[in-house]
């Protein structure tokens, strides 16, 4: 979950934009937003209100850009163009602002989950926002995302690699969940496996593995978080 925070400026009486830029190893759910702020209730100006869709704000993101299937977009909520430097861009509309005062706070959160093009090295993956107002331009805020890889080998007492078994991955954080994993590519007959698999997101559509087959003794697992993580071999 990503987290976009606008506090209100003095002078500012003009909507407010915030463009903000994923890099490409990361996949965007348009179904994610929520927008708060200030809002009356009940005559009282009450902070963490939802604001409204279309009125107090619009949404257009970038066509072409890695994002999650959907049904509908949400009202207010556009699919078109931007500059290359816009994944997508908020914009609080100047009714709304001009209901502000200054250093009131809007809150954006939306999600975006790692794809098969995330970096597992530097650089890493980036996302990039950057707040326009009418009367100043403040400095980007980058939030850098990062995955990692992880090999798993079998080898004999001498060290030699060893083929034949097949393994399941679990979280030790969660208490043993097993993961969904994918293989990548497609094995060079007569092997059976590349050896290689990543987590299962929507990014990637293919068949969860029943188990992992290692290629000539070794496994690789992409799309890790920074966690901890056990094997048990199944076969």
């Amino acid at each position: 979950t990503f987290t976009i925070t606008v506090t209100d400026s003095k002078g500012t009486d003009k909507a407010i934009t915030v463009h903000d830029n994923m890099s490409d190893g990361l996949t965007l759910d348009v179904d994610s937003y929520t927008v708060t702020g200030p809002k009356d209730v009940s005559g009282t100006k009450t902070t963490g209100q939802t604001l409204v869709a279309g009125t107090d704000y619009t949404i257009t993101i970038k066509s072409g850009i890695p994002m999650k299937d959907y049904a509908t977009l949400a009202t207010g909520t556009t699919i078109g163009t931007l500059s290359d430097t816009c994944a997508f861009e908020i914009v609080l509309s100047e009714d709304y602002v001009k209901y502000l005062d200054e250093n009131d706070v809007v809150t954006i959160t939306y999600q975006a989950e790692l794809n098969k093009d995330a970096e597992t090295a530097s650089p890493f993956e980036t996302n990039k926002t950057t707040l326009k107002y009418s009367q100043q331009s403040t400095t980007e805020i980058t939030t850098t995302v990062k995955t990692f890889e992880g090999d798993l080998v079998k080898t004999d007492s001498s060290h030699n690699l060893l083929d034949g078994a097949t393994f399941k991955m679990y979280n030790a954080a969660t208490n043993g969940t097993a993961y969904d994993l994918v293989m990548v590519g497609t094995p060079t007959a007569p092997a059976t496996t590349t050896g290689v698999y990543e987590i299962k997101s929507s990014d990637n559509s293919g068949t969860v593995a029943t188990s992992l087959v290692p290629l000539n003794g070794k496994l690789t697992i992409k799309g890790l978080e920074n966690g901890s993580y056990y094997f048990e071999e199944v076969t």
